[in-house]
């Protein structure tokens, strides 16, 4: 995943990488505010508390990952990235041409 992630930001110019590792950084904060979230529900002796600690976390988390998908695909119809992607299209093809 992280994989792609990169190969998508490596068709924008050279400070978009910048905010790349800035949002992953969000994110490992995003995630332990959830787990400190659920510690304070589920703070219970009882193994009541623990379930529904951990079925808050899941849905948290499974309605931020649809959040992300959702601004990917917003993110992809920008201009930028349109302009960045056929740019990044451009110069592979030319490229590849030079190396004939």
């Amino acid at each position: 995943m992280v994989g792609s992630i990169f190969a998508f930001a490596v068709k924008f110019p050279q400070v978009y990488t910048y905010f790349l590792f800035a949002g992953m950084a969000l994110a490992g904060v995003t995630v332990s505010f959830f787990r400190i979230i659920t510690k304070y529900i589920g703070n219970t002796t009882i193994d009541e508390g623990f379930i529904i600690g951990t079925h808050v976390f899941f849905f948290m988390a499974t309605a931020y990952q649809l959040l992300c998908i959702y601004t990917y695909y917003l993110i992809k119809k920008l201009p930028l990235t349109i302009y960045s992607v056929e740019l990044f299209a451009h110069a592979q093809h030319k490229n590849m041409l030079q190396e004939l």
